[in-house]
């Protein structure tokens, strides 16, 4: 008997891991979406960091921030309240600084930001800001996975949201031809996301099955 709820488990339940397996990221481009999908969420907003740096000079190679850390190489690490620059600008509500990833070089391209995280994180999003003429250039690398940002608006604005089932703590960013861009309103934590309506079909399906085959099993073992 032990052996026959065991197979039929492992029949209800595959669906559930191919599920988890095929969707092991969800990506957003929207902030209200992303954030109703996460709990235990943190945002850093940079509005209590002392300015570093100006849009043309004093970039750092790592500032150091309450819960993560950005560098650079070359150095491109900024905390600026100029609004906007380039189409670069703080996108807090009330709010006036930014973090500003730019060298002092003029356009340099290829220069790549670490985000380290003091401790590992499942989720992460940010607003990025950006001239809308640089589109397209954005890399986002996590975990092995290479993702290129979507495209900002006519006003240069953009939303990145990356929930995972495994835990990370370095998220690294290629400016590519990017001359200077803005980050703003970092979320990120660790919390088990929502379960989309698909998944939870698949989990009450599968159990329903088990329940009903365990009952039929149970009445043909005692001739019912």
């Amino acid at each position: 008997m032990k052996k026959t709820v065991f197979i039929a488990l492992v029949i209800f339940l595959f669906p559930i891991f191919m599920v988890c397996s095929a969707n092991a990221y969800q990506l957003f481009t929207d902030r209200s979406s992303f954030e109703a999908a996460v709990t235990n969420m943190l945002i850093e907003d940079f509005e209590s960091y002392a300015l570093s740096g100006t849009t043309s000079s004093g970039a750092l190679p790592q500032i150091d921030f309450d819960f993560f850390s950005v560098s650079s190489s070359p150095n491109a690490v900024k905390v600026i309240d100029v609004n906007p620059f380039a189409y670069s600008h703080n996108t807090t509500v009330g709010g006036e600084q930014y973090l500003y990833l730019d060298t002092d070089i003029g356009n340099q391209g290829s220069v790549v930001n670490f985000f380290n995280f003091n401790s590992s994180i499942n989720f992460l999003a940010f607003d990025y800001t950006y001239h809308p003429a640089w589109n397209s250039n954005l890399t986002v690398d996590v975990e092995s996975n290479s993702f290129i940002l979507t495209d900002v608006n006519s006003v240069g604005e953009g939303f990145w949201g990356y929930i995972c089932d495994d835990s990370f703590s370095t998220v690294q960013i290629d400016f590519g031809n990017i001359s200077g861009y803005g980050i703003d309103e970092v979320a990120f934590g660790s919390s088990n996301p929502v379960p989309e309506p698909s998944t939870m079909l698949l989990i009450g399906s599968g159990l329903l099955g088990l329940v009903l085959f365990k009952r039929k099993f149970k009445k043909q073992a005692f001739g019912e």
